[in-house]
């Protein structure tokens, strides 16, 4: 079995030289099995995960004001 990651990052500017970095992995995809089911199942908890995080860094980034 062959295995390959797939990742993205975003980094939100907060002004004042400040920012908050965000880095999603997926690892561990097998090569060998149609990947699109394998990242469908990643996508439930990537979406999940984005909007709590999202929400963690704008209330972050209000508290600062």
């Amino acid at each position: 079995m062959s295995s390959i990651s797939v990742g993205k990052g975003y980094t939100k500017n907060l002004g004042d030289f400040n920012s908050k970095r965000v880095d999603f992995r997926i690892d561990g995809l097998d090569t060998d099995m149609p990947i699109e089911p394998q990242l469908e199942v990643a996508k439930e908890y990537l979406t999940i995960a984005s909007k709590m995080l999202s929400d963690f860094i704008n209330e972050d980034y209000k508290g600062k004001g």
